[in-house]
C-alpha cells in the first residue's frame, strides 16, 4: 500500500508473498537496506546494479534469507522512481523479515561544505547496511544534514567513515582512503575508478594526528556526490584548499551522467 503526504513523502510496502501491505518504519528490525539517488528525466534511479549488487551483499552477510526475488525489488524500485517524476530524491529501498519496504526522502547536503562532528557510535557490522543500526540513524537524524556530517571514530581513534558517507583524505594529489571496520560506498568505488592517473589512491588508516598533513576531506555518498568538510573543530582542523573537492566533484557528475545517459531509456522501457 502506498501513501503520500507531499511532494517528497512516499511510501509502500509489500509481503514476502509480494501483495501490497501498509507501511511501517522498519528502522530497529533485523534487515538490510540501500539508499538511491534518483535523477533525470525519464527519473532514473542512478547506479541501481551497484545498489542491487549492495543490498544482496547485505543481506548475506547479515545471514538473512528473503523470499522476494530480486527482480521483483528492482521492479519495486523502477516504479517508484515512475511515479514520482519531480527529481532529485531519494529512494530508501529496506528488505526484512517482513518483507520489503520503500520509502522517498529529500536530497541533502549534495556538494556541501559540512561541519564534521565526532561522534563514538559505529555500525554494528561495518561491512553491511544493516536496519538495525537505529542507534547511528537516530543520531543522524538530529543533524542538519545540509551543513552537517557525523564522523565514526573506533576505540583505538581512528577516523572511520560518515554516517552516511565515505572520507577521503587529500595531501597533494594523494588519496588515503581509510577500509578497515567500514563500508567502502559506491560514490566511493566510483570516484576510485574515475581517479586521474596523476593522483595515487592509498588505502590506510587515517588518525587526528594526521589531520595536520590534510589538506581537504571529501565525503562522499549517494545522497552527497562529492561533498566536503570545511572543519572539525574537536580536532581544530579547516580545510586548506578546494582543489581535490572541485576535480572529483568534476568527475563524479561526468560519471552519473554518463550512466543516466545509457541507463534512463533502458529503465523507462521496463
Amino acid at each position: 500500500m502506498a501513501s503520500r503526504s507531499s511532494e517528497t513523502s512516499f511510501q509502500a510496502a509489500w509481503n514476502p508473498e509480494r501483495d501490497s501491505m501498509p507501511y511501517s518504519d522498519p528502522w530497529g528490525s533485523p534487515g538490510a537496506y540501500s539508499t538511491i539517488l534518483v535523477e533525470g528525466a525519464p527519473p532514473t534511479p542512478v547506479f541501481l546494479d551497484r545498489h542491487m549488487k549492495r543490498l544482496t551483499q547485505s543481506l548475506r552477510l547479515l545471514d538473512l534469507n528473503t523470499a522476494l526475488p530480486l527482480k521483483f525489488v528492482e521492479d519495486a524500485i523502477l516504479n517508484t522512481a515512475t511515479s514520482n517524476p519531480e527529481t532529485p530524491y531519494m529512494i530508501r529501498v529496506a528488505i526484512t523479515h517482513a518483507g520489503l519496504f520503500i520509502c522517498k526522502l529529500p536530497q541533502s547536503g549534495k556538494e556541501s561544505e559540512l561541519r564534521g562532528i565526532f561522534c563514538t557510535v559505529r555500525r554494528r557490522l561495518p561491512s553491511a547496511k544493516s536496519m538495525m543500526d537505529i542507534e547511528l540513524h537516530r543520531i543522524v537524524q538530529t543533524l542538519d544534514r545540509n551543513h552537517e556530517e557525523c564522523i565514526l571514530m573506533s576505540e583505538d581513534g581512528r577516523i572511520l567513515e560518515g554516517a552516511t558517507s565515505n572520507l577521503l583524505f587529500v595531501q597533494n594529489k594523494n588519496i588515503i582512503a581509510p577500509v578497515r571496520d567500514n563500508l567502502p560506498g559506491i560514490t566511493r568505488q566510483i570516484l576510485k575508478e574515475c581517479l586521474p592517473n596523476d593522483w595515487i589512491w592509498q588505502e590506510s588508516d587515517v588518525r587526528v594526528e594526521h589531520l595536520e598533513d590534510v589538506e581537504e576531506i571529501l565525503v562522499c555518498g549517494s545522497g552527497k556526490g562529492v561533498s566536503c568538510l570545511k572543519s572539525l573543530p574537536e580536532a581544530r582542523w579547516k580545510n586548506k584548499s578546494m582543489k581535490a573537492f572541485n576535480k572529483f566533484v568534476r568527475l563524479f557528475r561526468e560519471a552519473k551522467l554518463l550512466y543516466l545517459q545509457q541507463n534512463s531509456k533502458k529503465d523507462a522501457l521496463q
